[in-house]
This record gives structure tokens, sequence and C-alpha cells, in this order.
């Protein structure tokens, strides 16, 4: 069950400051060795939780000490300039993975704290079959576990088959380690990213349900320190973690190109119906014999609707043009030579659209009127 240090009571400011202190130098702890310590972001409730950048330690306690020390975070990665890894500022190694478990709000709080209970020890337990025995840590938020699981890898976009499967697969790999880690049961808003993984800082307070001036909501609303990471037993990621991660990417892979087909497909249809309501009236021309304009109607309308728009061969053109004018002749008789127009149209069309019928009713009026 949940423990840490509930019964000490921090009368003064000073002492406050000090176990912040202490906080920070813990998570920062936690990248050492392993990431540039700084520039990287911090945020809290005097910020609004807008994160904003800082150099130094000195300068983080200062913005915790003005914020009250209220929901005072840190950026679990640092700000890389364009210069640095690759010259990419979004590149980095995934090696720290922050699990959120949260208390579930729609049940009373003994039974929600007995079920997060639960969901921690399981969550543990496949950190420590997954990453042989490794020791992550475990803070206690006021109303929820954070987990940081600290491990060695290096930026899994230099995996070449895991890149062809991702443009980003260190990203990636931060939303399945906590999935994974967490058996799916993560708080479903936490979606991490180098960007929004914020490490909340032993000491400080979480301002829900947070009464500032009373020294029991304090107690029980400052950030607890449960289990500290083992620094000495940080593992890598191994070969297996790695190929269940690329069967993971290859499913998302898989689906998105599935959604990908089903919307140009979707996109397709949609065309072809707004192609059909586009060009319906030239269709209704094809079936309709008029006794005046016949020649006009294949150059300008007809011809390059079957070559450029139904994309026909020549053949199947000649077939039903020959058929429109045959009927056309019925009504009035053509004076020209039908095969012969019919090759000589097809032959100077190119790429020409068809008259819309909206250009029609200005260019010609009467065939306009006669069409309608």
């Amino acid at each position: 069950m949940i423990s840490g240090n509930s019964g000490v009571d921090y009368k003064k400011k000073d002492d406050r400051i000090n176990k912040v202190k202490e906080g920070i130098d813990f998570i920062l702890s936690h990248f050492e060795g392993r990431q540039q310590l700084f520039p990287r972001k911090i945020s809290t409730a005097f910020s609004n939780n807008r994160q904003f950048t800082v150099y130094n330690k000195e300068q983080i306690l200062n913005e915790y000490i003005k914020a009250d020390f209220i929901d005072c975070r840190i950026n679990a990665y640092p700000v890389l300039d364009n210069n640095d890894y690759l010259s990419y500022s979004d590149i980095q190694a995934p090696n720290i993975i922050f699990i959120d478990l949260d208390l579930e709000k729609n049940l009373p709080y003994p039974e929600a704290i007995t079920k997060l209970e639960k969901t921690k020890n399981r969550s543990i337990k496949t950190i420590e079959e997954k990453l042989y025995s490794s020791q992550p840590t475990i803070l206690w938020t006021g109303n929820g576990y954070h987990i940081y699981i600290v491990i060695d890898t290096r930026p899994l976009e230099l995996i070449k088959e895991l890149s062809e499967l991702s443009k980003k697969p260190s990203e990636e790999f931060l939303r399945y380690a906590e999935m994974t880690f967490s058996l799916k049961k993560k708080d479903s808003s936490h979606n991490p990213s180098f960007k929004s993984s914020l490490l909340r800082i032993p000491y400080t307070f979480n301002s829900k349900n947070l009464n500032i001036n009373d020294e029991n909501d304090q107690i029980r609303y400052q950030i607890k320190i449960i289990q500290e990471f083992d620094k000495d037993n940080v593992q890598s990621i191994n070969i297996k973690l790695i190929r269940d991660f690329r069967l993971w990417l290859a499913d998302i892979d898989l689906k998105r190109k599935k959604t990908s087909r089903f919307q140009n497909k979707r996109c397709e249809i949609i065309l072809k119906s707004d192609k059909v309501k586009k060009y319906y009236w030239i269709e209704r021309l094809l079936q309709t014999p008029i006794p005046r304009f016949r020649r006009y109607c294949l150059y300008r309308i007809l011809v390059p609707y079957l070559v450029n728009i139904r994309k026909l061969n020549s053949d199947k053109c000649s077939d039903i043009l020959k058929m429109w004018l045959e009927k056309c002749s019925k009504l009035s008789k053509i004076s020209f030579n039908m095969e012969s127009e019919i090759k000589t149209r097809l032959i100077a069309v190119k790429d020409y659209k068809p008259l819309s019928l909206y250009k029609l009713s200005s260019e010609n009026t009467e065939l306009y009127h006669l069409l309608n």
C-alpha cells in the first residue's frame, strides 16, 4: 500500500525548499550519463502548466518557489538544438519511460485504491520480467502512481527495421512501452512524447483537490517517493523487446495502410460521384437525338468527354458517336460524312475537356435550351 514520508511536518519554508532540492536532484539523477541535463523545459502552476525552458538547477528551484511548489514538473527529455544529433530536435534515445496510473474516479475510494494497487503491482512485475529485474522509480501523486523506468538505449531511428515502419520509432516506443508495461491499464488520456513527458518532483504539491492552507491536505497531496530506481541495475532494451516492438509497429503500419486505402477509395467514390453529377447532362445528350448542332456537339462536347473523361479507346468512341449520329439523322438528315468527321475529331481532340453546361449556356444558348 501507499507509504512514504506522510508523517513529516514541514512547518518552515526552508525545510520545504531543502526537500524540493532533494526532489530535483533525485529526478535529475535519472538523466545523468544518458542525456544532456540542460536546457530543459519545466512547468508549474504559476506558468499555467505551460512549459518553458530553464538552464540550471538554481533556475528550476526558483521557479518552483515562485509557484509555491504547486504542479512542479520537469520534462524527461532535454531541449536539443537543431545542430545537435542528426540535426533533428525530436530524435532522441527513449531512455525514460513514463507510466501514468490513476485512481478510477467512478469507484469508491477504498475500492479504487485496491484496484490501483493491483494494477501497479502487475505493472512492476511486468517491468521486472521484460527488463530483467529492473527497478523503476515509483511516485505517489495524490491520486495515482507515476512510474519512471530508466533504460539504456540509442535512438531507435538508427535501427533500419524500425525506421522502415515508422518515421519516429523512438517516440512510438514511449507509447508502446507504457502500454506494454502497464498491461494497457495506463491513464487513457496519457499519450507520451518527447515534448509531453513531464515528470513530477517529489515533495511538491499536486493541485488537484489541494487546499494549500490545510497542512493535512498538503501532506496528502504532496508527491512522495514510494520506490527509487536502482541506478546500478539499469537495463538495455533487449532483443525480445525490440522484436515485440517491431511487430507492434508492423501491425500499426498495416492498419495505417488499410485506413489510407479506405480513405483513398472513399475519395475515388466521391470524385466519381462528383464527376457523374458534373457530366450527367452529357450522358443524357448521348441518349438524346437532336436535329441541329451535331457537328458542334462532336468537337465541343462529346469527343472530349468520351476520350478525356471516360478514357475510352478510339474504337469504342467511334461506335458510341456513330450510334448517336444515326439517331440524330432520323430527326434531321446529317450533311457531313459521319465516319470521316468522327475520325477527324478523335485525332484533333488531344487533351481538351468538354464544354461545361454553364459555359454552353453563354456560348450556344439555342443548344442549351434545346437540351434543357
